[in-house]
């Protein structure tokens, strides 16, 4: 069985939206066509949440601190959508907490340069620098 880590970024009406209008998330990722202003190649992404489970848990036993890693897969931070993914309610984080993900992923050794697929700091990175919110959940 898998498990994926749904994000995408929106613009902060978008955002906002999502947190009242379960049909926003059911739009942007389960639809035939993504609604206008949203590009799934550039601004959706899937990651596999079981690998970044295993990979805090690695941080945990190396001794490298991951508050803001399980904050990015919505762990007591952001807030509630009114979408309901498999494993839970979506989650949501306004431009200014993506700005403050992006950062604190960086300082937990995330290397948003790095290319491999399960760097959320890179996913995070891009949403920050173009002003982005981002919605997601867990399938």
């Amino acid at each position: 069985m898998s498990m994926w880590l749904e994000y995408a970024m929106v613009d902060e009406a978008t955002f906002e939206k999502a947190k009242e209008d379960e049909g926003v998330c059911d739009a942007i990722f389960f639809a035939d066509e993504a609604p206008a202003g949203v590009d799934r190649a550039t601004q959706v992404i899937g990651l596999d949440y079981r690998t970044l489970s295993a990979m805090i848990e690695g941080m945990e036993e190396a001794g490298i601190g991951c508050d803001w890693t399980r904050r990015a897969l919505g762990e007591e931070y952001g807030s509630e959508l009114a979408f309901e993914f498999c494993y839970g309610p979506g989650f949501g984080f306004s431009p200014a907490e993506v700005k403050a993900l992006a950062e604190g992923l960086a300082a937990e050794e995330w290397d948003p340069e790095d290319d491999y697929e399960e760097n959320i700091a890179r996913f995070f990175a891009k949403a920050a620098a173009a002003g982005k919110a981002v919605i997601g959940g867990v399938n």
